[in-house]
């Protein structure tokens, strides 16, 4: 398989930066860095590429960069990875050796299987699963299909980039397709704990932040209206998605009444058909 790997930063850690560093000894690295600061010892390793931004520009403006960056070097698949999952050299030979007769099938993504918190996302013993969507970190991209269906959606920003992506994919009849036999890490988001009553699991509580939240509910609500017709049941679980979400905030979270507020901004810019970057105004009134 030829592929390019490639990196979305967003003020990385020390750690992530270490990590980065240590992935580049085997593979070529493409990053693309929405942060404002200059990482100058990345900018000097002769085997990473490294793309400024020098602003937020969203999670899907810089991946397109990189998906576009990948096409422009002759690549045909590019996996695309957050600061926050790790690789091993285990999955990127599974994707150098991968067979794409094994499927009889038009391939839109190659996924792996997660681990989260120490945890496996999904247990299977089969080798391949197709899987409705999948997240854009580890997933490796086919760029044919991405000039097809035209990108990833500038106007989410973020949240919800990866659902809508796989989703158009579909539409178009590709698949997306999890190696149930690579793993990868992944932290989700800020992961606080796992509730439970009498040892028995109620639920995961993901601490995202008030304006994280504005994204979920706008974004979400924004994939269930525009495919609720291609993808029915797909969308009648956003609804119940994002009523769990608030009593997830009104139950387990801190900041309850500024994430509240935020849910309802999102909901309204919504409504208004307003997408792309939270506007400045909207912002300062969930701070």
């Amino acid at each position: 398989m030829n592929m390019l790997v490639s990196i979305i930063l967003f003020y990385p850690t020390e750690e992530n930066l270490l990590k980065i560093i240590k992935l580049s000894e085997i593979v070529k690295i493409l990053i693309v860095d929405n942060s404002d600061n200059d990482i100058f010892y990345i900018n000097n390793n002769s085997n990473i590429d490294y793309v400024k931004l020098y602003k937020n520009h969203g999670i899907a403006h810089a991946l397109n960069i990189a998906c576009k960056k990948a096409i422009e070097q002759g690549y045909d698949w590019c996996v695309t990875l957050d600061q926050d999952s790790e690789i091993s050299e285990t999955y990127l030979n599974a994707l150098h050796s991968f067979n794409q007769n094994e499927i009889n099938v038009k391939i839109g993504v190659l996924a792996p299987q997660y681990i989260s918190n120490e945890k496996l996302i999904i247990n299977t013993s089969e080798k391949f699963s197709i899987k409705n969507e999948v997240i854009t970190s580890g997933s490796c991209i086919n760029l044919n299909a991405y000039k097809e269906i035209g990108g990833f959606r500038n106007d989410f920003f973020i949240d919800a980039v990866d659902f809508a992506y796989c989703w158009d994919l579909r539409k178009k009849g590709y698949k997306i397709i999890q190696m149930n036999y690579v793993f990868i890490n992944h932290h989700l988001g800020e992961y606080n704990y796992e509730y439970k009553i009498k040892n028995k699991h109620i639920a995961s509580i993901t601490n995202h932040s008030a304006l994280r939240k504005y994204y979920i509910v706008r974004n979400n609500l924004t994939l269930r209206r525009e495919y609720k017709q291609i993808f029915p049941k797909e969308c009648k679980l956003i609804k119940k998605k994002l009523f769990h979400l608030l009593l997830k905030v009104v139950i387990f979270e801190n900041n309850k009444l500024k994430k509240i507020k935020a849910m309802f901004l999102g909901f309204k810019d919504y409504k208004h058909n307003r997408m792309g970057k939270i506007t400045e105004e909207v912002e300062k009134r969930i701070n």
